[in-house]
């Protein structure tokens, strides 16, 4: 997927540069211990989010992302999870309609501009609900995380009870956009074809 990471972060200017060209806004607290492979990461209290920050980030050809009222990501212009998302689906000729894109905040917002399924899992940020609307492609059920992707899942018929898939044309992949974490025993990959 190196083609596709490289296609998302042109542009981008790495994140020393964004950090010194964003130091003159005090308000701004870079998050350490986080990745910041293709962006940059701040905390930053919602008095903090002016005009002025990010006509900044927009001046340097960058982009930008709040959420959970904390949060704050510069990213390279035109990147978002809902562009990764796309051009994953382009490359391996997967169809809007056969995804399934989930979120609990708004960095999560342009997954939802897809035109694809999905789901605002329970305990979501209240502002992502109200930024997605009435869409009827969005499933919002009570149940957090994965309990309430695997809610998602199951009224779409793509996964049965107890864990059984229904019979289907495509396989079932699941992604998930964090590595992990360094220490940490990585999570089992596997894919199935029903």
């Amino acid at each position: 997927m190196e083609p596709l990471q490289g296609q998302l972060r042109a542009g981008w200017p790495g994140s020393e540069r964004v950090r010194a060209a964003l130091d003159r806004f005090p308000a701004l607290e870079y998050q350490r211990g986080v990745p910041q492979d293709g962006r940059c990461s701040y905390y930053l209290e919602p008095a903090g989010l002016t005009g002025e920050l990010t006509a900044a980030v927009a001046g340097a050809g960058l982009a930008w992302v709040y959420s959970g009222d904390r949060y704050f990501d510069v990213l390279p212009a035109g990147a978002s999870k809902g562009a990764a998302v796309r051009a994953l689906a382009e490359k391996l000729n997967w169809p809007m309609d056969t995804v399934l894109v989930a979120g609990d905040s708004l960095n999560d917002l342009s997954l939802f501009r897809l035109g694809a399924h999905g789901v605002i899992v329970g305990g979501a940020e209240p502002a992502l609900g109200a930024a997605v609307g009435d869409d009827p492609l969005v499933h919002r059920p009570d149940r957090p995380g994965a309990a309430g992707i695997l809610a998602a899942l199951r009224s779409l018929g793509w996964v049965g009870r107890g864990g059984r898939t229904p019979r289907r044309r495509h396989a079932l992949v699941v992604a998930y956009h964090r590595p992990p974490r360094p220490g940490r025993r990585p999570a089992r990959t596997a894919s199935c074809r029903p």
